[in-house]
């Protein structure tokens, strides 16, 4: 299960979503499931510099 997940709409229509785990991330889009394997850096990235999350934020989501 991801940590954070991210929903994608166009307008209100939901195109999928994609989400990072300790370890992972995950994306559904079009009736399939997707994951890899990720690396700390890679989700360090995605937490900090994609979302732009801060310390305190992501503490309060991996409690």
């Amino acid at each position: 299960m991801p940590i954070i997940e991210v929903q994608l709409f166009d307008g209100q229509a939901a195109k999928g979503s994609f989400g990072a785990g300790r370890n992972f991330f995950e994306t559904q889009r079009e009736g399939g499931f997707f994951s890899k394997r990720a690396s700390p850096s890679e989700i360090h990235h995605f937490f900090f510099d994609v979302l732009n999350l801060d310390d305190a934020t992501l503490k309060e989501y991996t409690k």
